[in-house]
C-alpha cells in the first residue's frame, strides 16, 4: 500500500511536469473548466425550487417570468462559456496526446537496434501505447480537476443542506460505500482487460498490416493467401471475443450494485423530505431543492471516489508509460564527441555474437583486420553470418564476446552517433522513404547540388531522375503527394547506393548492393565501384563473386566462422569452399556447361 502511494505521488509529479513543459494552456483551460463545472449546476437547482414555490402560491406571472428568464440567462451564459472552454480543451488534449506519442516514437527511433527485435521491448511499447489510448497521463489532471470541482460543488451543496437535518446523510454514506466498491472493481477490471488484450492486439495489428500494406499485396494474390489470412484474423478475433465474453460475465453484478446504490438514496429522499412536506415543515420548492442538492452531493462524492479509484489503478498505466519513455535516458547521448578520421582501419578480435532470441552463436570467434583503404569481399552461403558481421561493424549490434576496434579504439567506448557518421552502408533489405529524391540521397547531410549529381552519376541514375516532373525534388511514393514517383526495384537499389556514396564516410559497406539490378546495371555499378571506394575502407558482401576483380582480400564465412581468407588467386589455389562457389557460378555462364 505504501509503495502504491509512493508511486502515485511520483507519477503524479511526473505527469504534472510533463504537461507543464509541453502545454501550459492546458492548465489554464482546466482551471476555468473547474470553476464553470462547479457553479453551473446551482442555477438549475434554484430555478426548479423557486418555480415550484411561485406556482404553488400562484404568484403574479410577471414575478414568475422574471425569475425564470433571469436564471435561464445565467444558465445559458454558463453553458456557452463551459462549452467553449471544453471544446478548446478537447483540442489541447489531442495536441497533448500527440506530444506523448512523439515521446514514444522518439524512444523507438533512439532505441538500440537489437531492442527493436526484443519481445520485451515490443510488449512495453504496446502497453505504453495502450496507456496513451486510455488517457493515463491526462487522467492525472482530470482526477485533480474532478476532485477540485467536486469539492467546490460540495461546499455549495452542504450550505444548502445545512438548513435541513444532516440525518439524511446516513443513507448517503451507505450508498457511497457501495459505489466505492463498484468503482474499484470496474477500474481494476479495465486495467486487467487491457493487459489481457495486449497479446491479441499485437497479433491483430500484424495481420491488419499484412492485409492492407501494399508491400505484401503481390504475394497474397499470387499465392492465394487471402483465405489463410482471413482465417487467422477470424481466429484472433474469436479468441478476443471469448476473452471479452468471460470478462463480461464477471461484470454482471456491477449493474446490480449501481442500481442498489441509487435506490437507497432515492428511498431516503422521498421518505425523509416527503414526510417533512406532509408535516408542512418545508415547501415543495424546498423539497425539490434539498432532493436535488442531495443527489448532487452524491454525484460529487461519486466523482471524487471514481477519480481517486481511477487514479489509484492508473498507477499501472503510468508505470508502463513512463517506464517506456524513460528508456531513452539509459541510451548513450547522441551528438557527443567522437573520433573524426579520414582513414579507417577495422579490426575484429575474437568477436562472437548471439541474437537475444537464439540459442546459438550467429558469429563465432571472428578475427580479421581490414586495413585503411582496403576492399574486402565477404562471401559465403545463406545464413553464414555475413549480414550479422556487417550489422556489428555498423554498430547496430554489440558483440556478445570480443571487441571491434576502429584505429585501435574500442567502438563500444565511442559515441554511437559519431561512430555511425563514419560508416556508410547499403543494406540487403534497404529502405527508402516517402520524401523527395534529394532528401533520400542526402539524408540528414547538408544538400550540395554538385555532390548530389555526382552521386547519381556514379549509379547511372541521372537520366531517370531528370525525367521526373521535379527532378530530384520529386517525392518518392504517393503517400504525401499524388505526383510522387515509384521507381523499379533496380532503380530504388541504385538510389540507395547513391545515398551511401553521398554520405562520403571513410567506411563503405555494401550488403548485396546489386541483387535487384539487371546485368547491364550491375556491370555499370561494378565499373564505378573503384571510384566510389577510392580512399575508403570498403566491405562488400555478395553472392555474386564477380566482384572479386576489385577486391583486395576475400573472407569466406561458413556457419558463423571465417573459414578462408586471402586473395582470389590464393583461395582458388586452396580449392576450398570459395573455389567451389566460384566455379559453380562460373559454370552457369559457360556455354559448354
Amino acid at each position: 500500500m505504501k509503495e502504491k502511494i509512493r508511486l502515485l505521488l511520483t507519477y503524479s509529479r511526473k505527469s504534472i511536469r510533463f504537461i507543464w513543459r509541453n502545454d501550459r494552456q492546458y492548465y489554464l483551460l482546466t482551471a476555468i473548466s473547474i470553476v464553470l463545472g462547479a457553479i453551473r449546476v446551482f442555477p438549475g437547482m434554484f430555478l426548479m425550487s423557486y418555480s415550484i414555490d411561485l406556482l404553488a402560491r400562484q404568484a403574479p406571472p410577471s414575478d414568475y417570468l422574471n425569475v425564470v428568464l433571469s436564471i435561464i440567462l445565467i444558465m445559458l451564459a454558463l453553458s456557452v462559456a463551459s462549452n467553449l472552454t471544453d471544446n478548446r480543451l478537447q483540442y489541447v488534449r489531442k495536441r497533448l496526446e500527440a506530444k506523448i506519442r512523439l515521446n514514444v516514437d522518439e524512444v523507438c527511433l533512439q532505441a538500440d537496434y537489437a531492442d527493436l527485435q526484443s519481445k520485451n521491448f515490443i510488449e512495453k511499447k504496446n502497453f505504453a501505447l495502450a496507456a496513451i489510448d486510455n488517457g493515463s497521463l491526462e487522467l492525472v489532471i482530470q482526477c485533480l480537476k474532478s476532485l477540485l470541482s467536486s469539492i467546490m460543488m460540495m461546499a455549495g451543496v452542504l450550505w444548502i443542506l445545512s438548513a435541513a437535518s444532516f440525518f439524511v446523510l446516513i443513507p448517503l454514506a451507505v450508498s457511497l460505500l457501495i459505489s466505492v466498491y463498484n468503482d474499484y472493481l470496474n477500474a481494476r477490471q479495465n486495467f486487467i482487460d487491457t493487459k489481457e488484450e495486449t497479446e491479441y492486439r499485437r497479433k491483430s495489428s500484424y495481420l491488419q498490416k499484412v492485409s492492407t500494406d501494399f508491400e505484401y499485396a503481390k504475394e497474397i494474390r499470387m499465392f492465394h493467401l487471402k483465405d489463410s489470412f482471413q482465417g487467422r484474423m477470424d481466429e484472433v478475433e474469436q479468441l478476443l471475443y471469448r476473452c471479452r465474453e468471460v470478462r463480461r460475465k464477471r461484470r454482471r453484478p456491477s449493474g446490480i450494485l449501481i442500481y442498489s446504490s441509487e435506490m437507497i438514496l432515492e428511498t431516503a429522499i422521498y421518505l425523509y423530505f416527503g414526510f417533512q412536506v406532509l408535516a408542512a415543515s418545508i415547501t415543495l420548492g424546498q423539497f425539490s431543492l434539498y432532493a436535488n442538492a442531495l443527489r448532487q452531493l452524491k454525484g460529487s462524492l461519486d466523482d471524487i471516489i471514481y477519480a481517486m479509484t481511477a487514479f489509484y489503478v492508473n498507477i499501472d498505466y503510468l508505470d508502463g508509460l513512463f517506464g517506456f519513455t524513460d528508456w531513452k535516458r539509459e541510451l548513450p547521448a547522441a551528438g557527443g564527441t567522437g573520433p573524426s578520421v579520414s582513414q579507417a582501419r577495422i579490426r575484429f578480435e575474437n568477436v562472437s555474437f548471439r541474437y537475444p532470441f537464439s540459442d546459438r552463436d550467429a558469429l563465432k570467434d571472428i578475427n580479421i583486420t581490414v586495413n585503411a583503404g582496403e576492399t574486402l569481399l565477404v562471401a559465403g552461403e545463406n545464413g553464414a553470418g555475413k549480414s550479422t558481421f556487417v550489422k556489428l561493424l555498423c554498430g547496430l549490434y554489440q558483440p556478445t564476446g570480443g571487441k571491434i576496434y576502429l584505429n585501435e579504439m574500442d567502438i563500444t567506448q565511442l559515441d554511437p552517433a559519431q561512430y555511425r557518421k563514419m560508416v556508410s552502408a547499403v543494406f540487403q533489405d534497404f529502405s527508402l522513404f516517402a520524401m523527395p529524391i534529394a532528401e533520400n540521397v542526402c539524408a540528414m547531410n547538408e544538400r550540395e547540388d554538385g555532390k548530389l549529381r555526382q552521386a547519381l552519376v556514379h549509379v547511372n541514375l541521372t537520366d531517370v531522375v531528370d525525367g521526373t516532373s521535379q527532378k530530384w525534388d520529386t517525392p518518392l511514393y504517393r503517400i504525401f503527394d499524388e505526383n510522387g514517383v515509384e521507381f523499379s526495384g533496380g532503380e530504388m537499389q541504385r538510389l540507395a547506393i547513391a545515398r551511401a556514396v553521398y554520405k562520403d564516410a571513410p567506411i563503405l559497406i555494401l550488403d548485396e548492393p546489386t541483387s535487384a539490378l539487371d546485368p547491364k546495371a550491375e556491370y555499370e555499378i561494378y565499373d564505378s565501384f573503384r571510384e566510389m571506394a577510392r580512399g575508403k575502407t570498403a566491405i562488400y558482401i555478395s553472392h555474386r563473386l564477380s566482384g572479386t576483380r576489385f577486391s583486395d582480400k576475400i573472407a569466406v564465412f561458413d556457419q558463423g566462422e571465417i573459414v578462408e581468407y586471402g586473395t582470389h588467386e590464393s583461395l582458388m589455389e586452396e580449392e576450398g569452399l570459395y573455389a567451389e562457389l566460384y566455379s559453380l557460378q562460373a559454370g552457369l555462364y559457360d556455354r559448354r556447361a
